[in-house]
């Protein structure tokens, strides 16, 4: 039983650093995760005035 928790535990180390690997090498390909909004509008909206916020992206 020791031993497979040990299997396990490396596994699942093993897999939470490949995602990382694999995020920094998206970023790293010309896709820049750096979107800044050109406007943004607050309104309320419905019976109770509920708080709406309305984000425009450019490219």
């Amino acid at each position: 039983m020791k031993r497979i928790m040990t299997i396990l535990c490396a596994l699942i180390l093993a897999m939470a650093g490949s995602a990382a690997a694999l995020a920094a090498d998206t970023a790293e390909a010309g896709q820049s995760a750096s979107y800044y909004p050109i406007s943004v509008e607050e309104y309320t909206h419905g019976d109770l005035d509920e708080l709406r916020i309305n984000k425009t992206y450019q490219e």
